[in-house]
């Protein structure tokens, strides 16, 4: 890999951690509009622990990705 497509890199790997992100709300909203009797409350901070472990592992990317430009 050339020090050039880690930029592009990074952008993929955000845009498909945002994509795989919003699949899971969408997911946990529609149960939440179609099962009257969901557990509202747990399928949010399901969501809300997913979004934060995809914005975890980006961040990580990116740090270890700018530590391997920088040397």
């Amino acid at each position: 890999m050339t020090h050039g497509a880690c930029p592009s890199y990074i952008e993929q790997l955000k845009m498909a951690s945002l994509k795989l992100a919003k699949e899971y709300m969408n997911r946990i909203v529609n149960t939440l509009k179609s099962d009257p009797f969901a557990n509202d409350e747990e399928l949010l901070l399901q969501g809300v622990r997913f979004a934060f472990r995809i914005h975890q592992v980006t961040y990580f990317q990116l740090q270890s990705t700018l530590q391997w430009h920088l040397q």
